[in-house]
C-alpha cells in the first residue's frame, strides 16, 4: 500500500473501501483474540482488483482472556497508538489507531517516515549538534514519542480540501490518545464508514487533477490564481465554466460539492 500512496492514487471512496477490508481482517484476528500491533501501509498488499490484504504477523500476540491488554510491539514508531508509549501496554484500540492513521495516509494526509521531517526548527538544531547517527536517531525517536503522546502526529489540515468533515471526524475518533474514546470495536469503525460513505463525494486525483465524476462530472485545473473549473456531461469533451465564482481550490470544492 506504500507504493499506491507514494504514487498519490487518491480516491476518497476507494479509502474508505480499502479501509474496511483492512477493518474486516482486523475484525476476524480481534474476534479470536489477537492483536496484530503493526498496522501500517507497509505491511498491507493491494491486490489486482484493488483489495485491501493484511500481511506481516510478525508482531502479531494472542490477548488472554482476562487481560485487556499486553506489551506494546517496538516496530514502527511512527504507527505506536499513546499508550504503548505511556505505559508500554497494547489492547484492541492499538489497532483501531493504527487503521486510523492509514485511512489517513489513504486520503492524501501527511505522514513522512523520514525522522527529520518531524523536528521543529529549535529540534533541528538540537539533532545537528549531535555527533552520532545513533544519537540523532534517539534524539528525533523522543520528539516524534512526545508529538504522539499530545496528539499531534496527525495533521488534519494537510488533508486535500476534497476530504469531508465526516472523514475528518471519522480519523479524529479512530486515532485519539484516549483508547476509551476510539471506536469500541473495528466492527464499529467499520460500520461507521458504511453509514457515511453515501455522505463522501468521491473526488479523486486524475493525473494530478482533482475531479468528481458523476452525471455532470467537474475538474479543477490550473493552479494558484490561474485554478477553473471544467465540466462535461459524458466524461470527456470537458469545457470551461466559469460560473464558479470562488477563488480558492477549497472554495471550489465547495461550490461544485452544492452543486453535485
Amino acid at each position: 500500500m506504500d507504493d499506491v500512496i507514494d504514487r498519490t492514487e487518491l480516491q476518497n471512496l476507494k479509502a474508505v473501501d480499502q479501509t474496511c477490508q483492512i477493518l474486516s481482517g482486523v475484525g476476524i484476528l480481534h474476534e479470536q483474540r489477537y492483536l496484530h500491533r503493526d498496522l501500517k501501509p507497509a505491511n498491507i498488499y493491494v491486490g489486482d482488483e484493488d483489495q485491501s490484504i493484511i500481511g506481516d504477523f510478525g508482531s502479531i500476540k494472542h490477548l488472554p482472556m482476562g487481560l485487556s491488554s499486553i506489551p506494546a510491539s517496538s516496530h514502527a514508531i511512527l504507527y505506536r497508538p499513546p499508550e504503548s508509549i505511556e505505559t508500554n501496554s497494547y489492547c484492541f484500540a492499538g489497532d483501531i489507531y493504527q487503521c486510523g492513521l492509514v485511512l489517513y495516509q489513504l486520503l492524501g494526509g501527511y505522514l513522512p517516515y523520514d525522522e527529520i521531517s518531524w523536528l521543529s526548527k529549535a529540534e533541528k538544531r538540537s539533532y545537528n549538534d549531535l555527533e552520532t547517527g545513533a544519537d540523532k536517531s534517539i534524539y528525533a525517536d523522543k520528539c516524534i514519542r512526545s508529538k504522539i503522546l499530545k496528539g499531534k502526529i496527525v495533521d488534519i489540515s494537510t488533508l486535500p480540501p476534497w476530504v469531508p468533515d465526516i472523514l475528518k471526524r471519522t480519523i479524529r475518533k479512530a486515532i485519539n490518545v484516549d483508547p476509551g474514546k476510539r471506536f469500541a470495536s473495528a466492527s464499529a469503525f467499520h460500520v461507521n464508514l458504511n453509514n457515511i460513505r453515501s455522505e463522501v463525494p468521491d473526488w479523486a486525483l486524475e493525473n494530478g487533477v482533482p475531479v468528481l465524476r458523476g452525471s455532470t462530472s467537474f475538474r479543477i485545473c490550473g493552479d494558484g490564481e490561474q485554478q477553473y473549473v471544467q465540466k462535461s456531461r459524458n466524461g470527456s469533451n470537458w469545457r470551461k465554466d466559469n460560473s464558479f465564482k470562488a477563488d480558492s481550490l477549497r472554495g471550489l470544492v465547495v461550490e461544485i460539492n452544492a452543486r453535485a
